[in-house]
């Protein structure tokens, strides 16, 4: 982990004793290595001290002040650390310098002769449900261009395939740092260029005679999901889902008293998912294809004649949809988009969308003169433990975007505390003041944002904590209390 420090069996049981008290009293002076030289306001130090320096873990800090950047506070400033969901504000504000705000990702159908062509443009928002209530729709609505298409040719009937394809990004869907066991859960998704309802099912059970298995149903309605029903109706409400020892097999367990919405779970093949889901559509609309769907060994090359084409919402939204709730999906979906275009602008790249993506994350850096020290991004929503940065690197970043000319669309996309998205319940006595990053894996908490103080300056922040000893909640407390003293 970041900031680990190796202690060498060796050393006798005083020179244990005398490094700590070194160690102690270095802690306590102006001129230590944890400390910035420039620290320009003691009073707000002599305020977080006592709060990020407590035993438990390693923190690494710095408060800087808009729009002069004058810098306030920073403990260990340069240290890289882990910095789990704070590594989405690298994602989006790269996206964003990238491709603009109003930017879109097209989905298109194609047709020739009886044959129909599915082509991914690496959208996240297809089929994404909070994205389709925005705009007052359904996750399946965007498919409705597509029906229309083809009655608009009369075509009721086909005796041919549906081909997708699915690479606008790299053939590598699911991160090699992640942890297998992360496949039953939502926030591990793959990540494919053809994607749909964030390549999760969702299932909703309902109940029906006592004693007797529930009843179901799937969104999106697919063919090749297989349901295996294990969920009793009952008195008390204990349903449960999990994935089955197969790709597309799905468990329903426990018992329920009445209709509840159990937790996504993530698909394995997103093409072919997205492509049973459309023709399963079709064919509920009238319009039915007779053969199998086939993953087309290379991108689209005109074999059809494009004949619709759908985008959901533009990068503004899709950002805000990343950062707001933290959707992990929505962040490993644009750091790919960005890894391809550093591909295409860098050809003699031999990497991953991953890899790229992390390529473009430090181009990025390197145009708004941001030192990347320390920087290290191998996925795009920190849900990697491999994945570093520091407090330096990320109040510049915030700072940077403060003034770019897509900053508006950035912070927009931030969560507001006491307000919405992961700190809506959290500084709820500061409402409005607050707008930050949060960040959450195994042993480490992140706080990264904006403040406005009580005598209205604007303040940058980075707060990464690792290492976390018991309590992670007791973390993320301190980490309010250290907001709250900026305020002041």
């Amino acid at each position: 982990m970041a900031g680990d420090q190796s202690t060498n069996q060796s050393i006798s049981g005083l020179r244990r004793a005398f490094f700590l008290l070194v160690a102690l009293v270095i802690s306590g002076c102006s001129t230590s290595p944890v400390a910035s030289v420039g620290n320009a306001d003691p009073s707000l130090a002599a305020r977080l001290d006592p709060i990020l320096l407590a035993p438990g873990a390693t923190v690494g800090a710095r408060v800087i002040e808009l729009p002069s950047g004058r810098e306030l506070y920073a403990r260990s400033a340069d240290r890289p650390m882990m910095p789990a969901s704070n590594l989405k504000l690298v994602t989006t504000a790269t996206a964003l310098d990238l491709f603009g705000p109003g930017h879109t990702f097209p989905t298109r159908l194609a047709i020739a002769g009886q044959d129909l062509y599915l082509i991914g443009g690496g959208d996240p928002g297809l089929g994404d449900s909070a994205i389709a209530g925005w705009a007052g729709k359904k996750p399946l609505d965007p498919f409705e261009p597509f029906l229309q298409a083809l009655r608009q040719r009369g075509l009721t009937h086909l005796s041919g395939k549906i081909f997708y394809d699915d690479h606008a990004f790299a053939d590598q869907w699911t991160h090699p740092s992640w942890s297998p066991s992360f496949r039953e859960f939502w926030y591990a998704a793959p990540v494919a260029g053809l994607d749909f309802n964030d390549n999760c099912i969702d299932v909703a059970v309902d109940p029906t005679t006592p004693s007797k298995p529930v009843a179901f149903d799937v969104t999106p309605p697919t063919s090749g999901i297989t349901i295996v029903n294990h969920c009793i109706t009952g008195t008390q409400q204990t349903p449960t889902i999990h994935r089955g020892p197969g790709p597309t097999t799905y468990v329903l367990s426990g018992t329920c008293a009445r209709r509840a919405a159990l937790a996504s779970k993530p698909i394995d093949n997103p093409g072919y998912f997205t492509a049973d889901a459309l023709r399963t559509y079709l064919a509920k609309h009238g319009v039915t294809i007779d053969g199998p769907i086939v993953r087309l060994p290379d991108r689209f090359n005109n074999q059809g004649e494009i004949i619709a084409t759908v985008t959901t919402v533009p990068i503004a939204g899709l950002i805000k949809r990343t950062n707001k709730p933290s959707q992990n999906f929505f962040a490993e979906t644009l750091a790919k988009q960005s890894g391809e275009d550093y591909r295409r602008r860098h050809p003699d790249f031999r990497g991953t969308s991953w890899e790229a993506g992390g390529a473009a994350a430090s181009d990025f850096f390197s145009r708004h003169h941001i030192s990347a020290d320390g920087f290290r991004a191998v996925d795009g929503s920190g849900l990697s433990r491999e994945n570093r940065v520091t407090a330096r690197l990320l109040t510049e970043l915030l700072a940077t975007m403060s003034t770019h000319p897509a900053g508006p669309a950035f912070r927009d996309s931030l969560p507001i505390a006491g307000v919405d998205g992961s700190l809506k319940k959290r500084l709820t006595e500061c409402k409005g003041k607050v707008q930050a990053k949060t960040g959450s894996i195994g042993q480490v908490r992140a706080l990264s944002g904006y403040a406005t103080t009580n005598d209205g300056r604007t303040l940058v922040f980075s707060l990464l904590c690792n290492d976390i000893e018991g309590d992670e909640d007791a973390a993320v407390a301190r980490m309010d209390e250290a907001v709250r003293a900026m305020l002041k």
